[in-house]
């Protein structure tokens, strides 16, 4: 060329499409073709498409009604591609980068011994509502034309249709969203409304966040209330929407990078909140983030977020109704309603019958994986090394743990109802939540029987066994009716204690324990009610303890009863009434 032409630099040029033809009709390979020419594979493979397309056309046009040209005047491929190599460098340039939309050719119908489908009823059938890969849905077509005898179309020219469909329809319909690769049953996307909204509770006025999921394929949309984005309030979120669908949940969770879940993402590193991977790995929920600055990656959610805060958040009555005193559940379930009825209910793609719901019901449901159990989201805090005492401090409040613990460093978790402890990722003990007051200077306790040595198992056994006034004295009462010593004694103890304020209620008790255990531990109990009767009857109150009464049984066990007493600490000039001590 004498002069320099004003072609697109984002297009091959003339002479270079020229070139592509000539090898193409030598029968080189598209990958061949790239290397000679030193151009992308994708490049070859354009040009090659947009020469089949071209082709159709002008055998469409050679035979509008559909019927097959005649054989003399119609053009082979190879005479076509030779005809369009000498064409001009204006023409070449504007016949492979047209400026106005391609033509289409007839739907439904065989023209030169190939048969052209209905891209249109392909695409919005096949492709939009039953989400079946475009590959799948060529392999349908090449079963067709063998039923019909006819000649497919090439896989380029049919994948190249597919998209100019989907283009289509997406300018046409401004409620259409970005054809994704997604397959039913698979991801669901998950997002939070910039916007905040009021509501009103029993307590007070929440500031809530929507949050809201989006299924990809079928565009089925939950939402409910958070009051915060926080780690605990995202995993309630994502436990009420699994519970919606019936304990159905799918197989991955799309989210961005919020603190609440994501600690880290740089690249493939990617680091979660510990809180939030274990309370997802339970449920079983796999989690994949959005690339940073990539909110395209989940358009989905994108979309239906700005839905529900032009559709429903800017409606005044739904925004009335948020500050009637209602509990918290009752409001997400409100609004889970307005999204029923506005989006997920409301016509979709201009299609009134095939709305989201009905996508989600007929295709998407039976694809869920079912859930048996939804886990209780459990804070975990940092591992703390077990004492002596086998107890450990949460929220100003100790609990214990299995003394063989003692030494290592286990793990706390916090629910809202329950404090779990692991130790190498097993559970060791589980207690009710029961949280101190900050700063208390004496703790609470709270003791398993389980978790302790057997000596102390004894201990705690002794202490639920006596652990008031009225079931030691009906223990005693039990024990000994006749001559019911070890009752008196016990009765007395207790009247001792209630008049003299330098006896402590635990101390009397422990006290006639001791005695009571003394009892029962020994085949000469009348021995031990007798001496019971003997100290209350020949010492001082402050004598009325388990040490006499020990010395004067054995005492009576030995046969001294009269000429021992002074031995045994009993004063025999002591009133024989041991009420006068009262």
């Amino acid at each position: 060329m004498s002069q320099k032409q004003n072609f697109d630099k984002r297009h091959l040029n003339p002479e270079t499409i020229r070139q592509i033809l000539r090898y193409r009709l030598m029968s080189h390979g598209r990958q061949n073709i790239a290397g000679i020419l030193g151009i992308s594979v994708n490049s070859v493979k354009q040009v090659i498409s947009r020469l089949e397309v071209l082709y159709a056309e002008s055998v469409s046009e050679s035979a509008p009604d559909g019927s097959s040209p005649d054989a003399g005047t119609s053009v082979s491929p190879a005479g076509y591609a030779e005809n369009i190599i000498r064409q001009s460098d204006e023409l070449i340039d504007a016949m492979f980068y047209p400026k106005t939309p391609l033509k289409t050719i007839r739907a439904d119908s065989i023209i030169d011994g190939r048969y052209y489908p209905d891209f249109r009823v392909i695409t919005a059938i096949s492709v939009i509502e039953k989400r079946k890969p475009v590959k799948t849905v060529y392999l349908d077509y090449l079963q067709v034309c063998r039923d019909k005898a006819a000649a497919p179309l090439s896989q380029s020219y049919f994948y190249e249709s597919v998209r100019k469909e989907i283009d289509r329809i997406n300018q046409k319909n401004p409620d259409y969203y970005f054809m994704q690769d997604f397959k039913y049953g698979e991801y669901v996307e998950l997002d939070f409304t910039g916007d905040r909204y009021r509501v009103q509770t029993f307590n007070r006025i929440e500031e809530c966040w929507g949050m809201v999921f989006t299924f990809p394929a079928s565009y089925y949309t939950f939402a409910t209330f958070v009051s915060a984005q926080s780690t605990i309030e995202t995993c309630r979120g994502i436990a009420e929407f699994v519970s919606y669908l019936g304990n159905r949940m799918p197989h991955i969770l799309k989210c961005d990078n919020f603190k609440a879940a994501i600690t880290t993402h740089q690249g493939s590193s990617i680091v979660m909140n510990r809180s939030f991977q274990n309370f997802m790995r339970d449920l079983g929920l796999a989690i994949e983030p959005a690339p940073v600055r990539h909110p395209q990656r989940k358009s989905s959610v994108e979309a239906t977020v700005g839905l529900i805060e032009s559709r429903i958040g800017k409606d005044q009555n739904v925004l009335n109704e948020l500050l009637t005193t209602k509990t918290f559940a009752d409001h997400c379930r409100f609004l889970q309603g307005q999204v029923e009825s506005h989006i997920n209910r409301n016509a979709f793609r201009n299609d009134t019958q095939k709305t989201r719901e009905y996508l989600f019901n007929t295709f998407e449901r039976a694809r869920l994986v079912h859930v048996f159990s939804i886990p209780e989201y459990a804070e975990i805090l940092k591992p703390l090394k077990v004492l002596d005492n086998y107890h450990l401090p949460v929220n100003s409040h100790l609990y214990s743990v299995p003394y063989t613990c003692i030494g290592k460093r286990v793990e706390p978790r916090l629910t809202h109802d329950a404090v779990i402890f692991y130790f190498e990722g097993i559970e060791v003990a589980r207690h009710d939540r029961t949280d101190g007051k900050p700063g208390e200077t004496v703790m609470g306790k709270t003791t398993k029987r389980e978790h302790c040595p057997p000596e102390h198992q004894e201990i705690m056994q002794n202490n639920e066994r006596f652990c008031s006034e009225e079931a030691v004295l009906d223990i005693a009462r039990k024990l000994d009716q006749n001559p019911g010593g070890v009752y008196e004694f016990c009765k007395r103890k207790f009247l001792l204690q209630k008049n003299d304020p330098s006896q402590s209620l635990r101390n009397t008790i422990t006290s006639c324990a001791a005695i009571i255990r003394l009892y029962e531990n020994t085949p000469y109990r009348s021995l031990v009610s007798r001496a019971c009767l003997d100290v209350l009857s020949h010492s001082v109150p402050a004598m009325w303890n388990k040490n006499t009464v020990e010395q004067r049984f054995r005492a009576l066990l030995s046969g001294q009863s009269g000429a021992g007493t002074a031995k045994y600490g009993i004063s025999v000039n002591c009133p024989s009434h041991g009420d006068a001590y009262y």
